[in-house]
């Protein structure tokens, strides 16, 4: 996108949302800030999403550019329950909502709603600078010997990461697969893997790789269990069994026209291949 001033800084991501930018997206977006009113369990200190629901199976979290906005739409909602104001990165509140049945988020001062094909694309998509290769675009999926059924639960022995990983050179993101790695923990047992698979160890990468292997293995919060055992009305999106955790995040990012609100004015979807 070329430069320019923008009113509110949600315009920048919705336009490289609707260019195709993902390159844009993944280094001014995946790792930016965001703010949104939560609830704090009381023993954990865990910080709750507050999640509205426009329809019984819309749930959907509101996010803001700065700590002013939210408290603006705080004070106009006339909220009856105790909200801090929490910032999250955009790539863990994409991870968590997804991982929890949070269908859209609100930007609060935009006309649209990120959809749960763009939080999954932020949630599983990441660049890391490897010093021996350059530049590398990473996606991301896991993969058990048997289906994941709680956010919660840590699979400690039998999880692990596939990466598929794409060369970045001066026009943008090769579309040729560079590398097929099944990343784990020393010890685990890797019962499925993906044909052609190269399984690597997380002590063998290097310390980037390192890193964004830590932050894709960092547990997800229940959201509807922790919101159940503190009693805290309104904090939990729909039950995590119902959660998606196979959200086809591999053909193209959309981007769901709407005003946030209690109801949905209209939905347009903006769509482009990811690779």
């Amino acid at each position: 996108m070329e430069s320019q001033q923008l009113d509110n800084p949600f315009d920048e991501l919705t336009g490289m949302l609707e260019d195709g930018d993902l390159l844009g997206l993944l280094r001014h977006w995946r790792d930016r800030e965001v703010f949104l009113p939560v609830m704090v369990h009381p023993d954990t200190g865990c910080r709750l999403p507050y999640i509205q629901h426009d329809e019984p199976d819309t749930p959907f979290a509101i996010a803001a550019c700065d700590r002013a906005s939210v408290e603006r739409m705080l004070e106009s909602g006339g909220a009856t329950h105790e909200f801090e104001i929490h910032a999250f990165s955009l790539f863990k509140l994409c991870r968590d909502c997804l991982y929890n049945g949070v269908t859209h988020i609100g930007l609060i001062g935009s006309e649209f709603m990120l959809d749960q094909t763009a939080l999954s694309f932020f949630a599983h998509s990441a660049l890391v600078e490897t010093p021996d290769e350059g530049t590398m675009r990473v996606r991301c999926s896991l993969v058990t010997d048997k289906p994941v059924r709680t956010p919660l639960e840590k699979h400690a022995k039998r999880l692990a990461q596939v990466w598929e990983r794409f060369s970045v050179g001066p026009d943008g993101i090769n579309s040729d697969l560079a590398g097929l790695w099944v990343v784990h923990e020393a010890g685990a047992a890797v019962l499925h893997k993906p044909e052609g698979g190269e399984e690597v160890l997380r002590d063998q990468l290097a310390p980037c790789d390192a890193a964004l292997f830590d932050q894709w293995d960092e547990a997800i919060p229940d959201y509807v269990a922790l919101a159940q055992d503190a009693s805290v009305p309104e904090a939990a999106a729909t039950s995590s069994a119902s959660a998606s955790s196979d959200v086809d995040h591999d053909t193209r990012v959309l981007v769901s026209l709407a005003r946030w609100g209690v109801i949905l004015l209209g939905i347009g979807l903006i769509a482009w291949a990811l690779s």
